[in-house]
């Protein structure tokens, strides 16, 4: 009885078949067409960017409009028409702009990978993007691989770039408030925010440039250089009269004092070629020196002289001078880099390098900043954030962890080629430094 059961099964499970599916009600496509579904959600980067008909424009009118149909991840910061009209860009500059200017400007507003709302509000502080903007001739190194001798140095082209924050409802853009979250829309392979200004390159100068020629900051340079100078010879004088030998001649002779003028400073490299470095800094005014009692650089060499005392002394078990540095070593040292050079020296590891990190205004909270990890260095202990950070009048305020020191406050901040340079009103004094 079991084989007739099974052929009576299969005869009612092909009438059913049969009598249930009709060849009318599914004709498929033709072979070869396709059958095309666009997502609502993510429309064309072109169809969004209608609502910026002058940035569109400007994107047509480059060597750039494969961005509209690329399927390279983006995200686009897009300034409004409003925008773009104050900057100038109206509908007839644009129709008779050189495509390659249109090029930088978009390229500029174009940055790598898409970055969404949601991930910049997860963000406890701003992200670094890099723009599809190039500077010609310029490269960067943020990291080194062993040694400084040319073919150990990473290299790669300097991307301008651009440091995006979400908080309070708002884009910030370089610690600038650029525009509204809400505003910002997913598209095929982007991600779209509205700007309500146009976005412009740093100034062309790094630290040191900017520095030199700012006469706001002429006794901070000169300190600086007088310094390096009076260092420098010591340590050479020092060295020849133990050795025999002047270390002279070789640039930068001792490893355990960082030349700021090399690392902050856009000129040749080891490799020939012009390097800048990504960093922060804080840049004291005269009036600064003025609030901690010296009215010059005389002042502060006299005080140098005083406090420092006692000659270094040779080291002959490491064939080195024993580590000195002067009072104004202290101070400035966290001007340039968070104190890095105020770091014991190890004849294995040397020192950390300055760090990369850059922050602008809008990140200098503790929340954010207080136990930051600047630097954790192959050979070196953990390095956390060595400032405080406060507000006064609606301006941050920075501070040496520790210091009794009144706090700083950063009036100004200029974006350069190395980063952003915060000008503060008072200097940076460590804890129970002797100054005089």
């Amino acid at each position: 009885m079991k084989a007739p059961i099974q052929y009576s099964f299969a005869a009612l499970m092909l009438l059913i078949i049969a009598t249930g599916c009709k060849k009318e009600e599914y004709i498929p496509p033709p072979e070869g067409e396709k059958v095309s579904y666009v997502d609502p959600q993510y429309k064309p980067l072109g169809e969004i960017l209608k609502t910026s008909t002058l940035f569109l424009k400007l994107i047509e009118q480059s060597n750039m409009d494969s961005l509209l149909i690329t399927r390279t991840a983006v995200t686009v910061l897009a300034p409004s028409d409003a925008a773009m009209q104050a900057a100038g860009y109206t509908e007839s500059a644009i129709t008779s702009m050189n495509p390659l200017d249109a090029d930088t400007i978009v390229a500029l507003h174009v940055v790598r990978n898409t970055l969404t709302k949601e991930e910049l509000l997860r963000a406890s502080g701003s992200l670094q993007t890099a723009s599809l903007l190039k500077k010609k001739g310029l490269y960067s190194r943020s990291y080194y691989y062993g040694n400084d001798e040319p073919n150990n140095i990473s290299r790669d082209a300097y991307w301008y770039r651009q440091m995006l924050r979400g908080a309070n409802g708002k884009l910030i853009v370089n610690g600038i408030t650029s525009g509204d979250l809400d505003k910002s829309l997913p598209a095929e392979n982007a991600y779209v925010y509205a700007l309500d200004r146009v976005l412009t390159r740093p100034v062309d100068e790094s630290f040191w440039s900017y520095l030199e020629k700012d006469p706001r900051f002429s006794i901070f340079i000169n300190l600086q250089k007088k310094v390096d100078e009076i260092f420098d010879l010591k340590y050479r004088r020092i060295y020849e009269d133990n050795t025999g030998w002047d270390p002279g001649g070789y640039g930068w002779v001792d490893s355990r004092r960082t030349n700021y003028a090399f690392y902050y400073n856009i000129a040749p490299d080891y490799s020939g070629e012009n390097y800048a470095n990504f960093s922060t800094m804080y840049a004291p005014t005269n009036d600064a020196f003025h609030a901690a009692g010296f009215q010059s650089v005389e002042d502060v060499l006299a005080a140098n002289s005083h406090v420092f005392g006692e000659e270094p002394v040779f080291d002959w078990n490491t064939w080195e001078i024993a580590a000195f540095g002067y009072m104004s070593d202290s101070i400035l040292a966290y001007h340039w880099d968070y104190g890095f050079d105020n770091l014991p020296y190890s004849s294995i590891y040397g020192k950390p390098r300055p760090v990369s990190h850059q922050f602008y205004s809008n990140d200098l909270k503790n929340d954010y900043l207080e136990n930051f990890v600047l630097s954790n260095a192959v050979g070196s202990y953990e390095y956390k954030m060595t400032l405080t950070f406060g507000e006064k009048n609606g301006k941050p305020t920075v501070q040496v962890k520790g210091s009794n020191a009144e706090p700083a406050t950063v009036t100004e901040t200029i974006s350069t080629l190395n980063g952003p340079l915060h000008v503060v009103d008072r200097l940076l004094i460590p804890k129970d430094l002797k100054m005089k």
